[in-house]
């Protein structure tokens, strides 16, 4: 495992509307890596230096994240599909700051990128909103949470964020890690979305466990028509796993990683 920061990484535009993104892992000789190949994009976040962040870490200020996937190599779509006239300003003078995490479960080195696509307009439309994007995490500050001791299955929650915006929610992007069975974005201790963890087979297998699926994630769902988002709501994820159904990725000492549960909301503001 390797992290990687890039303090300013290269910007598609400046003074435009990114209505779809996409991160995909790549090895230089012969493109798209599959689960197949043994190698991770464990996550990658991009950080817009310019804007504050709205999240549920109760550090008076963080970076505004606005984009992040694991393998799964999630899409975010704020045009959902061409149905909608929003995306993420990208204005004069912002910067990105990118930060990835990258396995290798080969023995020998390979040499990969990781690319970002982006979908854009170059100036603002005039019909168009823009997204505001809010971080909720299961750890708050701290994105990675240790797996509760000879618990298989478990449920993790995170901090309640109360809301201090009013709008409306266009999508929710989920990230959870091998294990994972779905990620709850709850608004007043109602789910209003259920993100759930799609699992495809690999043809290697080495070091997986009798009983468990030789399996990893391949793709997180994507909510749309979430609803409202007003002033002083209490806004909450929960990551649920079971160990026993899907492996975890394990560390050198054969022992689960940490896992995560974050989820992008996109909400175009009133």
């Amino acid at each position: 495992m390797r992290n990687f920061e890039i303090r300013d990484a290269k910007a598609p535009c400046q003074n435009c509307m990114i209505v779809w993104m996409q991160a995909r892992l790549e090895l230089l000789e012969d493109g798209h890596v599959g689960a197949e190949e043994e190698l991770w994009l464990h996550h990658t976040v991009l950080h817009n230096e310019a804007n504050g962040a709205l999240h549920n870490c109760d550090k008076a200020k963080r970076r505004q994240r606005f984009f992040a996937t694991g393998n799964e190599r999630s899409v975010v779509d704020l045009s959902v599909n061409g149905t909608e006239k929003v995306g993420y300003w990208f204005g004069n003078g912002d910067t990105i700051s990118m930060d990835t995490e990258l396995m290798n479960a080969n023995e020998g080195e390979r040499t990969v990128a990781v690319t970002i696509t982006y979908e854009y307009i170059p100036y603002l439309p005039e019909e168009f909103s823009t997204a505001t994007p809010l971080w909720l995490d299961i750890g708050g500050c701290h994105s990675e949470i240790p797996v509760p001791s000879k618990n298989n299955e478990f449920e993790l929650g995170s901090p309640v964020w109360t809301s201090s915006i009013n709008g409306r929610v266009v999508t929710v992007v989920s990230h959870l890690h091998d294990g994972g069975v779905n990620l709850r974005l709850q608004k007043d201790g109602q789910d209003v979305c259920v993100s759930k963890a799609e699992y495809g087979s690999v043809s290697r297998s080495e070091g997986h466990h009798y009983g468990r699926e030789t399996s990893h994630i391949t793709r997180m769902f994507e909510c749309y028509g979430v609803g409202n988002m007003s002033v002083g709501q209490e806004w909450t994820v929960k990551a649920r796993y079971d160990l026993e159904k899907h492996e975890p990725m394990l560390n050198g000492y054969g022992e689960p990683e940490p896992v995560m549960g974050i989820a992008m909301v996109y909400v175009v503001e009133d």
